[in-house]
């Protein structure tokens, strides 16, 4: 298959899925069959590298007929680094790590010395920043084989293990660019409104009926918007358009601009006056604009006020601790994140059990502060290649 579309880009990367998956379940088995899929991830190797450049920059065509000049750092970065692990030992695997990080030596040992005197029972940790490498476009962020196996080490660790992201469970969500083993991690999506269990069981926080109602208003009139030309990019790019249990986002930008700022902009004010046509008290769904990303949020009832507020991470992880009965009360717990956004889940569990510790991936002094001002038994690393390093450390200790 020549590659010369977005939508064929991200057919080349979904079809490593399941290479991936097998090489990760031969590994943990002890069944060193590799040959196979590391033939196919270098035949997706190939395939990139045939697609036409311009500046350092990938050139693909979009559905409306427009260019798209995009990077693809993540997918050839992840690709590269299964290959070098299925075909290396161990040790040379994290000689090639450190290769590519900064004091990736003395993090990893600092950290794993940080880690290895708690004995944690939930691991509960956000996904795109903090155990894996950002990607352009969530739906080609498909997991690398190497990452799952180090998570699914550490998972064996704990009693609990919980990836708790802002993206969708399913449709294009966390639970399809996973590569992780069953069993291995409790999935949560949409901030911790939805998830799968262990045992493959799923479960949803509770909505209004007339929430739900204006929010699928809202994704109908969406939907119909998208099926513009004008608009159809919007879809594509980035992180795209992803149909949460309780939000919707749509992307307005992508890392490299590849919008014309004013097109983007007068996209960010249409999105915001379907909002409002929707809901034009204001009662039921909040906006919020990254620059990248248009987040539309169905509102909670706040408890202390007569008003309402967003769903962040913290409600979610209040919702998963007593829907599956985690005890976050008891034993330790270690909140894994790289944003603000994740810094809820800190304060949710340091309210549940002061014996929580905390790692971030961020160079940010003042989100540090504030991690720390929260739970000051706290760490910080640079990149996510060096967190779940630790994490697989500390599983072989």
């Amino acid at each position: 298959m020549n590659v010369s579309t977005l939508k064929q880009f991200i057919k080349l990367i979904e079809q490593t899925i399941p290479a991936r998956k097998n090489l990760v379940l031969n590994y943990l088995n002890n069944t060193f069959n590799f040959q196979q899929d590391i033939y196919l991830l270098k035949e997706t190797l190939s395939k990139i590298a045939q697609i036409p450049q311009e500046n350092n920059n990938f050139v693909l065509r979009l559905n409306d007929g427009n260019i798209l000049r995009m990077e693809a750092e993540y997918e050839v970065d992840e690709l590269k680094k299964d290959i070098y692990f299925f075909e290396h030992q161990y040790n040379n695997f994290i000689t090639y790590l450190s290769k590519t990080h900064t004091d990736f030596d003395q993090e990893v040992k600092a950290g794993t010395e940080f880690l290895q005197s708690r004995n944690i029972q939930n691991f509960i940790t956000d996904r795109d920043g903090t155990v894996n490498n950002y990607c352009a476009r969530y739906n080609t962020s498909v997991q690398s084989a190497y990452n799952a196996v180090f998570l699914s080490n550490f998972s064996r660790t704990v009693q609990h293990a919980v990836l708790l992201t802002s993206a969708p469970l399913k449709n294009k969500g966390l639970f399809d660019i996973s590569v992780l083993p069953d069993k291995a991690f409790i999935l949560a999506g949409s901030k911790g409104r939805e998830f799968i269990d262990i045992n493959g069981t799923s479960g949803n926080f509770p909505i209004q009926e007339e929430k739900k109602n204006i929010l699928r208003k809202f994704n109908n009139e969406l939907s119909e918007l998208l099926l513009n030309r004008e608009y159809s990019a919007f879809a594509r790019i980035g992180s795209g358009l992803q149909y949460k249990f309780g939000q919707t986002t749509i992307a307005r930008q992508d890392i490299n601009q590849s919008i014309d700022l004013q097109k983007s902009t007068d996209f960010l004010d249409i999105i915001k006056g379907l909002v409002h046509k929707t809901d034009p008290e204001e009662k039921h769904l909040a906006i919020e604009d990254t620059g990248l990303d248009i987040e539309v949020i169905l509102t909670v009832e706040s408890a202390n006020e007569n008003s309402v507020k967003d769903f962040n991470k913290g409600h979610g992880l209040e919702f998963l601790n007593k829907a599956l009965k985690l005890n976050l009360h008891e034993g330790s717990n270690l909140i894994c994140g790289d944003t603000n956004s994740d810094v809820p889940m800190v304060e949710k569990s340091r309210e549940l059990n002061t014996s929580t510790s905390a790692i971030f991936v961020t160079r940010e002094k003042t989100l540090k502060d504030k991690v720390k001002s929260i739970c000051p038994d706290s760490y910080f690393v640079s990149s996510p290649d060096i967190l779940v390093t630790i994490l697989n450390q500390i599983s072989n200790h």
